[in-house]
């Protein structure tokens, strides 16, 4: 959220979509301001998106930071485009649910989940991780599970 000082003091979402080339070139696509992280803010800047010609059959991946207002724009306006958490928001997600004395361990752990060489090597080292945890902190390994 922005705060905004006109002739008041106002708080305001920016909404932006930025795309990343094959090549890792990054493109700011478009942005709205006003209003909150809502469903219908969402679908007003993909819809926009979409009509300035973005296309859905050229999206490989759309990472997302869990709003649940852009989460469900997605599945109803370009549906069959995967999804991905950013991982940096997962891992600030994970810290803030780890205990004081397990911050410095349970997020490096963590990580080694998300910077896996293979997908295989991910699920392997989820489910080492979830065997050592799901008992004594299961909100962090259904952090990790969730999208």
């Amino acid at each position: 959220n922005l705060k905004l000082r006109r002739h008041w003091i106002s708080s305001e979402s920016l909404l932006c979509a930025i795309g990343i080339s094959e090549d890792g070139k990054k493109e700011f696509l478009g942005f709205l301001l006003g209003g909150k992280e809502s469903t219908q803010s969402w679908e007003s800047l993909l819809l926009m998106l979409l009509q300035r010609g973005l296309s859905p059959n050229d999206l490989k991946l759309v990472i997302v930071d869990g709003s649940p207002g852009l989460l469900s724009a997605l599945s109803s306006l370009l549906e069959k485009v995967p999804i991905q958490r950013c991982i940096i928001h997962k891992i600030r997600n994970i810290v803030g649910k780890c205990p004081r004395k397990l911050r410095s361990i349970v997020p490096a752990e963590a990580k080694q989940i998300f910077y896996a060489r293979s997908k295989q090597e991910a699920l392997d080292t989820f489910f080492v991780f979830k065997e050592k945890y799901n008992t004594t902190l299961p909100q962090i390994v259904e952090c990790i599970e969730k999208i």
